[in-house]
């Protein structure tokens, strides 16, 4: 297989800008910021909504920091104690 080599001016060329968002900057609390970011694809309107409660208690926020089902870390096995740093 050739690697083939496509010049960024013409790669630019093919795409179009769709929407735009400027974040304001906000206090970092633990590492998140405490805000998502819902983007409307019918109309291209993006906008900024604060991190409820519900979504910092649900199964998925718990075992990964992205809050992805399925991207917890997997159980230790019995019998095994924690590490302490």
């Amino acid at each position: 297989m050739t690697a083939t080599f496509i010049p960024v001016d013409i790669l630019k060329e093919a795409h179009r800008l769709l929407a735009e968002y400027t974040y304001e900057k906000r206090p970092v609390q633990r590492g998140y910021a405490n805000r998502t970011l819902h983007i409307n694809l019918n109309d291209m309107h993006i906008e900024e909504r604060p991190v409820t409660e519900q979504m910092k208690g649900s199964p998925a926020a718990e075992g990964s920091p992205c809050g992805w089902p399925g991207t917890r870390p997997r159980p230790r096995p019995s019998g095994t104690t924690p590490r302490t740093p």
